[in-house]
């Protein structure tokens, strides 16, 4: 009898990438964690009570708007304009406005009634879509941390989750773009999370640019 094909073996990226693209809130796949009522995942890290909670643009309040673009303006500016790039703030408000444009954002949730309400502090933009040759990706777009809340696992938090979000959705990469002088997030993605240098970034064929393309094959979970 000759050997049954997976399921993931006989699902085409394409549908694949659509099932993650139509499914309502991927924060619901992570299950036993997942707070329907909530619709949020709770945690504790650096002994701050957190809570991740996911959002499309237009679900976005334009307090949490202006918040997500502000902080990479706050963030990422000098270092765009340090390079051929520049920073351009209408063409990212561009990038995190995108119709496929998913967002996670972690708010610091108060620990008593009487504390301030919950305030973000960090976010993750990603999309599901199809990598430069044929797989189905998770392409992380942005991960920016509030700098006051940087250096305390946050942004590895954010970037597990879409770690095991790329599995369960049978996705085969996780991939980012990080600018080669960005050196604190060179060193995070290689060695922090063991991404490479991916096949299709500009080194690789080496050719001169500001960036560089890493990835990090994922097995799917089902």
């Amino acid at each position: 009898m000759g050997k049954k094909s997976s399921s993931k073996a006989t699902i085409p990226n394409e549908l694949l990438l659509r099932m993650a693209n139509e499914f309502e809130n991927p924060l619901a796949k992570f299950d036993d964690d997942y707070d329907s009522i909530e619709q949020c995942l709770s945690t504790t890290i650096c002994d701050l009570r957190i809570e991740t909670r996911y959002f499309m643009w237009t679900k976005l309040s334009p307090e949490l708007q202006q918040w997500m673009i502000d902080l990479t303006e706050e963030n990422m500016k000098d270092l765009y304009d340090s390079c051929s790039w520049k920073w351009q703030r209408k063409s990212k408000l561009g990038e995190l406005k995108h119709s496929t444009a998913k967002h996670l954002i972690i708010f610091h949730k108060p620990t008593v009634d009487s504390s301030p309400p919950s305030k973000p502090i960090a976010f993750v933009h990603f999309r599901f879509e199809q990598g430069y040759v044929s797989d189905a990706v998770l392409y992380c777009y942005e991960l920016q941390v509030e700098q006051s809340y940087q250096h305390k696992g946050f942004g590895r938090y954010l970037m597990n989750l879409l770690e095991l979000m790329a599995k369960k959705f049978r996705m085969q990469k996780v991939i980012v773009t990080v600018l080669k002088n960005n050196n604190q997030a060179t060193q995070f993605y290689s060695n922090g999370l063991q991404f490479k240098i991916d096949k299709n970034s500009p080194s690789y064929f080496q050719q001169e640019a500001d960036y560089e393309i890493l990835s990090k094959r994922v097995s799917s979970l089902i």
